[in-house]
């Protein structure tokens, strides 16, 4: 696929499911097995086991979305409000997110196969959202 379609996909990833919450179309989207690499964590896409996204209210800010061939860069910065009662896995664990509301900026890179994704990688400011968090104090 072209470099401007991969791009659309990607662009759909962050439009209709992390910020419409319409997670049913990830099966368009991811292939089956697609490995998402976050922080702490790696996840495998299973089309079958698609749940409901969590109670909270997500905007994505694309500031940058740049290819190369089958690779997609996404420089972006997420708000969330979380609604019920969550929290938010990072590398030293859960944080409580009930009734918060919170930003970070991050980088994702996507390989894309076929017009899919099967990778995504994510580097996040985990610092900046633990702060908000009350997780960690700065100075």
């Amino acid at each position: 696929m072209s470099e401007e379609a991969n791009k659309a996909v990607v662009r759909r990833y962050f439009e209709e499911v992390l910020d419409a919450g319409n997670r049913g179309i990830m099966a368009e989207l991811f292939a089956a097995g697609a490995k998402q690499h976050f922080p702490g964590r790696d996840l495998t896409f299973d089309p079958a086991n698609v749940g409901p996204r969590g109670d909270q209210t997500m905007r994505t800010e694309l500031h940058h979305l740049l290819t190369d061939g089958d690779f997609v860069v996404a420089h972006l910065t997420h708000r969330v409000t979380y609604h019920g009662k969550s929290s938010f896995i990072t590398r030293i664990g859960p944080a409580d997110t009930s009734g918060r509301s919170i930003y970070w900026d991050a980088t994702a890179i996507f390989r894309l196969q076929d017009g899919k994704i099967v990778e995504e990688w994510v580097n996040r400011d985990e610092l900046n959202i633990l702060a908000q968090l009350d997780a960690v104090t700065m100075k």
